[in-house]
Protein backbone atom coordinates (compact mmCIF):
# COMPACT_ATOMS: atom_id res chain seq x y z
CA UNK A 1 0.00 0.00 0.00
CA UNK A 2 2.73 2.48 0.98
CA UNK A 3 4.70 1.50 -2.12
CA UNK A 4 1.67 2.33 -4.35
CA UNK A 5 1.22 5.73 -2.69
CA UNK A 6 4.91 6.57 -3.16
CA UNK A 7 4.75 5.44 -6.81
CA UNK A 8 1.67 7.60 -7.43
CA UNK A 9 3.34 10.62 -5.82
CA UNK A 10 6.48 10.09 -7.90
CA UNK A 11 4.36 9.92 -11.06
CA UNK A 12 2.62 13.20 -10.18
CA UNK A 13 5.98 14.89 -9.53
CA UNK A 14 7.41 13.58 -12.83
CA UNK A 15 4.32 14.79 -14.73
CA UNK A 16 4.60 18.23 -13.15
CA UNK A 17 8.22 18.61 -14.28
CA UNK A 18 7.83 17.16 -17.79
CA UNK A 19 5.68 19.96 -19.13
CA UNK A 20 2.30 18.26 -19.21
CA UNK A 21 -0.68 20.59 -19.35
CA UNK A 22 -1.43 22.07 -15.99
CA UNK A 23 2.13 21.46 -14.79
CA UNK A 24 3.67 23.58 -12.09
CA UNK A 25 5.55 26.72 -13.16
CA UNK A 26 8.10 27.76 -10.56
CA UNK A 27 9.64 30.56 -12.62
CA UNK A 28 6.87 33.13 -12.36
CA UNK A 29 6.61 35.78 -15.08
CA UNK A 30 9.64 35.78 -17.32
CA UNK A 31 11.27 39.17 -17.48
CA UNK A 32 13.87 40.32 -19.95
CA UNK A 33 17.45 40.59 -18.74
CA UNK A 34 19.46 43.78 -19.05
CA UNK A 35 23.07 43.45 -20.19
CA UNK A 36 25.39 45.76 -18.28
CA UNK A 37 29.00 46.34 -19.30
CA UNK A 38 31.16 48.05 -16.71
CA UNK A 39 34.27 49.73 -18.11
CA UNK A 40 36.30 50.58 -15.05
CA UNK A 41 39.48 52.61 -14.83
CA UNK A 42 41.43 52.50 -11.60
CA UNK A 43 43.80 55.46 -11.25
CA UNK A 44 46.67 55.73 -8.76
CA UNK A 45 47.13 59.30 -7.56
CA UNK A 46 50.20 58.79 -5.35
CA UNK A 47 53.79 57.60 -5.82
CA UNK A 48 53.21 53.99 -4.75
CA UNK A 49 52.13 50.87 -6.61
CA UNK A 50 49.14 49.31 -4.83
CA UNK A 51 47.00 46.25 -5.60
CA UNK A 52 43.38 47.35 -6.11
CA UNK A 53 40.97 44.45 -6.44
CA UNK A 54 37.26 44.27 -7.22
CA UNK A 55 34.96 41.92 -5.38
CA UNK A 56 32.55 41.99 -8.34
CA UNK A 57 35.20 40.14 -10.35
CA UNK A 58 36.30 37.98 -7.40
CA UNK A 59 39.82 39.35 -7.78
CA UNK A 60 42.57 38.87 -5.23
CA UNK A 61 45.41 41.29 -4.56
CA UNK A 62 48.17 40.11 -6.92
CA UNK A 63 50.47 41.26 -9.70
CA UNK A 64 47.45 41.29 -12.08
CA UNK A 65 45.58 43.75 -9.86
CA UNK A 66 48.58 45.99 -9.19
CA UNK A 67 48.02 49.63 -10.15
CA UNK A 68 51.37 51.34 -10.78
CA UNK A 69 52.38 54.61 -9.14
CA UNK A 70 50.77 57.54 -11.01
CA UNK A 71 49.38 54.93 -13.41
CA UNK A 72 46.07 53.24 -14.17
CA UNK A 73 44.48 49.86 -14.81
CA UNK A 74 41.38 49.26 -16.91
CA UNK A 75 38.91 46.45 -16.31
CA UNK A 76 35.83 45.50 -18.31
CA UNK A 77 33.11 43.25 -16.95
CA UNK A 78 29.78 42.28 -18.52
CA UNK A 79 26.91 40.99 -16.43
CA UNK A 80 23.22 40.33 -16.99
CA UNK A 81 20.70 41.67 -14.51
CA UNK A 82 17.01 40.91 -14.39
CA UNK A 83 14.56 43.67 -15.20
CA UNK A 84 11.94 42.12 -12.95
CA UNK A 85 10.33 44.80 -10.78
CA UNK A 86 10.20 42.36 -7.85
CA UNK A 87 13.96 42.63 -7.40
CA UNK A 88 16.29 45.44 -6.49
CA UNK A 89 17.91 47.18 -9.42
CA UNK A 90 21.15 47.87 -7.59
CA UNK A 91 24.33 45.88 -7.48
CA UNK A 92 27.37 46.60 -5.39
CA UNK A 93 30.85 47.10 -6.75
CA UNK A 94 33.31 46.60 -3.90
CA UNK A 95 36.76 48.12 -4.45
CA UNK A 96 39.62 47.36 -2.08
CA UNK A 97 43.16 48.78 -2.01
CA UNK A 98 45.87 47.06 0.04
CA UNK A 99 49.37 48.24 0.90
CA UNK A 100 52.06 47.64 3.50
CA UNK A 101 50.49 50.11 5.94
CA UNK A 102 46.97 48.67 5.74
CA UNK A 103 43.99 48.64 3.44
CA UNK A 104 40.83 50.54 2.59
CA UNK A 105 37.60 49.42 1.00
CA UNK A 106 34.62 51.20 -0.54
CA UNK A 107 31.30 49.93 -1.82
CA UNK A 108 29.86 51.68 -4.86
CA UNK A 109 26.15 51.09 -5.49
CA UNK A 110 25.24 50.94 -9.19
CA UNK A 111 21.53 51.64 -9.76
CA UNK A 112 20.84 50.95 -13.43
CA UNK A 113 17.16 52.04 -13.20
CA UNK A 114 18.28 55.66 -13.32
CA UNK A 115 19.71 55.24 -16.84
CA UNK A 116 18.10 55.07 -20.26
CA UNK A 117 18.65 51.64 -21.76
CA UNK A 118 19.83 51.10 -25.35
CA UNK A 119 18.20 48.51 -27.58
CA UNK A 120 20.04 46.73 -30.38
CA UNK A 121 18.27 47.61 -33.62
CA UNK A 122 17.12 44.61 -35.61
CA UNK A 123 18.57 42.13 -33.15
CA UNK A 124 16.70 39.96 -30.72
CA UNK A 125 18.97 40.99 -27.87
CA UNK A 126 18.28 42.32 -24.39
CA UNK A 127 18.54 46.03 -23.72
CA UNK A 128 22.00 47.03 -22.61
CA UNK A 129 23.76 49.70 -20.62
CA UNK A 130 27.41 50.74 -20.80
CA UNK A 131 28.85 52.33 -17.68
CA UNK A 132 32.20 54.00 -17.17
CA UNK A 133 33.29 53.80 -13.56
CA UNK A 134 36.46 55.54 -12.43
CA UNK A 135 38.04 54.79 -9.08
CA UNK A 136 40.87 57.01 -7.84
CA UNK A 137 43.09 56.02 -4.94
CA UNK A 138 45.09 58.81 -3.28
CA UNK A 139 46.92 56.66 -0.73
CA UNK A 140 44.26 56.97 1.95
CA UNK A 141 40.82 56.69 0.37
CA UNK A 142 39.09 55.57 -2.82
CA UNK A 143 36.86 57.99 -4.74
CA UNK A 144 34.44 56.52 -7.29
CA UNK A 145 32.60 58.25 -10.15
CA UNK A 146 30.09 56.69 -12.53
CA UNK A 147 28.79 57.80 -15.94
CA UNK A 148 26.83 56.21 -18.76
CA UNK A 149 28.69 55.86 -22.09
Amino acid sequence: MIRRIISALCLVVVMAFTGCEGGIDFSGDEKEDIGVTVNMTIVMKNNHSVPVNLRLLDEMASSETLVPAKGARTVEESINLTSDSRYEHIYDLVIKASWDGGSTETTHHVDYKKYTLDFSEGLDAPPFLNLLITASFDGAKITVTETSI
